[in-house]
């Protein structure tokens, strides 16, 4: 019953973090397209309906949601609020607020959409980097929490007696609680030392 209502929960979530991933990906091409349409001679909004049709799903559906919001007659800010929300990403956050920006600035924006297109594939490689850098420290993080586990098992199996000691008295049981503790906090710290905020 406990998985039944957990599991759902966890997939939506999984599948929220690879669409997420999914549409970070397609953020700098995106941003390119739109910059080479505004080059082109296109107004902004142009330039977007453009760039939304050249984009593929996810992020390319966002875009032409942006884009029907804009014709339908919300503010161009309140729509790239919108979708900024809709997407929940860093690199979103940066996207809208430059262009944002550019645009209150009277800037060159084709420029800032290159230059912000450049800084979310440098954030990009950086987190691979900082994943491939940190990836035994997550490996060792799944061992601090398997190891005890199997190494039980296997003391079961060879001298089960003994081994159930641990759970038929109370002094057993008390020391499976502190086992447990200490091995719930060494797999959450080598998770928190691994995790680098970027």
């Amino acid at each position: 019953a406990l998985a039944g209502w957990r599991l759902p929960v966890l997939f939506r979530r999984l599948r929220r973090s690879r669409m997420g991933k999914r549409q970070e990906a397609q953020i700098p091409p995106a941003l390119d397209l739109l910059a080479n349409g505004m080059r082109a001679g296109m107004s902004f909004v142009q330039a977007w309906g453009f760039a939304a049709s050249q984009t593929p799903a996810p992020f390319g559906e966002e875009m032409v949601a942006t884009k029907r919001e804009i014709d339908l007659g919300l503010p161009l800010e309140k729509a790239l609020e919108n979708m900024r929300r809709r997407v929940e990403s860093e690199d979103m956050d940066l996207t809208v607020a430059s262009i944002r920006l550019t645009l209150s600035t009277g800037g060159d924006l084709p420029k800032g959409l290159a230059i912000i297109a450049a800084t979310v594939r440098a954030r990009a490689a950086m987190r691979r980097r900082i994943n491939a850098l940190t990836a035994q420290g997550r490996l060792e993080a799944g061992l601090v929490a398997v190891v005890p586990v199997a190494m039980l098992l296997v003391t079961y199996s060879i001298n089960p007696e003994q081994t159930s000691l641990l759970w038929t008295t109370a002094a057993g049981w008390g020391l499976l609680v502190a086992l447990g503790a200490m091995d719930v906090a060494g797999f959450f710290a080598i998770q928190w030392i691994c995790a680098i905020k970027m």
